[in-house]
C-alpha cells in the first residue's frame, strides 16, 4: 500500500513502525513527511528517511544536549524543516 501512495505523513510515537514505513516509501521514491513535538525512544532512527520534518518553533532546541542530539541535529541538516509558529 505504501508503494502506491504519494506522500507518506508519519507521526513519532510508533517509532518502530513508522521507520520501516519511512524506509519501506524511500526505496518506492515516495517522499515522507513528519509531524513530531516530542521525541520519543528510537526517533533517530525515523529521521534519514524524512523528506519534511513539520514541528513546533521550540522543538529543535528543545531538550537538553546528549549524544542523541548530535544524531538528531544531523538529521535535521539533512532533511527539509517545516516550523509552525507557536
Amino acid at each position: 500500500m505504501i508503494a502506491c501512495a504519494r506522500l507518506l505523513h508519519i507521526d513519532g510515537h510508533d517509532t518502530a513502525l513508522v521507520a520501516r514505513a519511512a524506509a519501506i516509501a524511500r526505496r518506492h521514491s515516495i517522499p515522507v513527511t513528519v509531524d513530531v513535538d516530542t521525541i520519543y525512544k528510537g526517533f533517530e532512527d525515523v529521521l534519514p528517511n524524512v523528506d519534511y520534518l513539520i514541528t513546533s518553533s521550540e522543538f529543535p532546541s528543545a531538550g537538553p544536549a546528549s549524544p542523541t542530539r548530535s544524531r538528531r541535529s544531523h538529521a535535521f541538516r539533512t532533511s527539509t524543516a517545516c516550523v509552525a509558529p507557536p
